[in-house]
């Protein structure tokens, strides 16, 4: 597993907890823990991540179209300013299919 992205799973819910970068380093690994999850309802939390690249914010539309397919949806839990931000820059937070969860406690800039 990278160092720059740490994976753990969620329980009791179908997820993961991720803390550190979803970038070009981490998105191989992330998506291998992700490929035999897509069914259903993932959520990622994503409170402690802290930066997303094109790459990563790639892997989130890849995860949203293969979740689609069988009628599944992806729910990003808890994201930071800079990660919010992101998402809704891109237009990734209006994408069929994604959920985003305000982050507890993080003020709306």
């Amino acid at each position: 597993m990278d160092d720059d992205l740490r994976i753990e799973r969620l329980d009791p819910e179908k997820g993961f907890r991720l803390s550190g970068a979803i970038d070009v380093v981490s998105v191989k690994g992330l998506r291998e823990a992700l490929d035999p999850e897509l069914h259903g309802t993932v959520v990622l939390d994503l409170a402690a991540v802290d930066y997303v690249d094109d790459d990563g914010l790639g892997l989130l539309v890849w995860a949203i179209k293969r979740l689609r397919l069988e009628d599944g949806s992806l729910i990003l839990r808890n994201p930071q300013g800079p990660i919010r931000r992101a998402l809704e820059m891109t237009g990734l937070s209006k994408v069929p299919g994604l959920t985003v969860e305000p982050a507890s406690g993080d003020p709306t800039d």
